[in-house]
């Protein structure tokens, strides 16, 4: 089977494995800070995307779900795009656990620029009866778009626009590896602006599990008290840490990998359904195809997991394949030639 649903799907590295392994038999912690090996992956978290402190949780909706409860009041409002994730797949633990409404709108391939915050916050109400706005929430790189990556300097903008106005910025930051090795760049360069940044540490990076929640020391020790508060204090995690550290130390070269996968991937794709569909062009790891209908997307994920193919629907007519470190080159092209027979078992 070709699984191209996730990159959660990439399995672990050789080295990953090992400095679990090794992990295995160092002290386990029991208070919080106490661990090591999860102290360690804090630093070097904090260290690599330029602020002061991080905090290890069990998944990414953790991570983003305390940094509503921290910033907003219930019945205050978040802007994001229609599209982000905290507005589409995160919008009932939004609403349930925290009580805040998301106010999605229309950004430019995922992202909001400035003048596109400034309008929604001056769209929306701000008397003391009505709706207020609690936090203005950026995604990178953006998965409902396609993998897309943030404009040079549009994250920095916001920031400095939300300072003026003293509003905090939470940027959802799953795939933000992918941003840096598609820019070229440091992550920290891609956070100026944010207050506080959650990153996945089990997708593109293919650690183990778990998620990481950053900002100041302040706004840490407050999500360590969340994160006990929503059920995520997991102990002992010095095995899962370490495999994400050790998952750190060689992204950018596994991730190249699964970028030139996508490009070649989205080629292959491109010849093999026209005229009938259209693929994006992918910045990332994530190749978007579009058809006619969603009746159409549903058939043909129907088809493609009768010749072995796994991918996700994503709304609109839209199929999501996503590359990763368990596909190959021959992988891309059985998948490809599968959406060709898929298509043809349509007609």
């Amino acid at each position: 089977m070709i699984d191209l649903r996730s990159d959660i799907l990439g399995g672990w590295s050789a080295d990953v494995l090992k400095a679990m392994i090794d992990a295995a038999n160092d002290p386990r912690g029991f208070a919080h800070g106490e661990d090591l090996n999860q102290r360690a992956l804090e630093e070097e978290l904090s260290g690599l995307f330029g602020f002061e402190d991080a905090l290890f949780v069990p998944t990414g909706t953790m991570a983003n779900q305390i940094a509503v409860r921290i910033w907003c009041q219930p019945g205050q409002v978040i802007i994001a795009d229609r599209e982000a994730h905290v507005t589409i797949n995160e919008s009932s633990s939004t609403a349930g656990l925290n009580g805040v409404a998301v106010r999605g709108v229309e950004g430019s391939d995922g992202h909001l620029s400035a003048d596109m915050v400034k309008e929604a916050v001056a769209n929306t109400p701000r008397s003391s009866i009505d709706r207020q706005v609690g936090l203005i929430w950026l995604e990178n790189t953006h998965n409902h778009a396609g993998g897309t990556v943030s404009p040079a300097g549009w994250i920095q903008a916001v920031g400095q626009y939300c300072d003026a106005i003293g509003k905090p910025v939470h940027m959802d930051g799953a795939r933000i590896w992918n941003a840096a090795v598609a820019t070229g760049t440091e992550p920290s360069y891609l956070v100026k602006g944010a207050t506080s940044i959650s990153v996945n540490l089990n997708k593109a990076l293919g650690a183990p599990t778990g998620a990481a929640i950053l900002g100041n020391r302040a706004f840490i020790e407050e999500a360590a008290r969340v994160r006990k508060m929503f059920g995520g204090w997991w102990r002992p995690v010095g095995m899962f840490a370490a495999g994400a550290s050790a998952a750190m130390r060689s992204y950018k070269e596994r991730l190249s990998v699964d970028h030139n996968r996508g490009r070649r991937f989205a080629a292959l794709l491109a010849e093999r359904i026209a005229p009938i569909g259209s693929v994006n062009a992918p910045q990332t790891n994530i190749v978007m195809m579009s058809g006619p209908s969603e009746d159409w997307a549903k058939t043909m994920l129907t088809e493609l997991k009768k010749r072995h193919v796994l991918a996700s629907p994503y709304g609109h007519g839209r199929i999501r394949f996503v590359m990763h470190a368990a596909i190959s080159d021959s992988d891309i092209v059985a998948a490809a030639d599968a959406v060709r027979d898929a298509m043809k078992a349509e007609e």
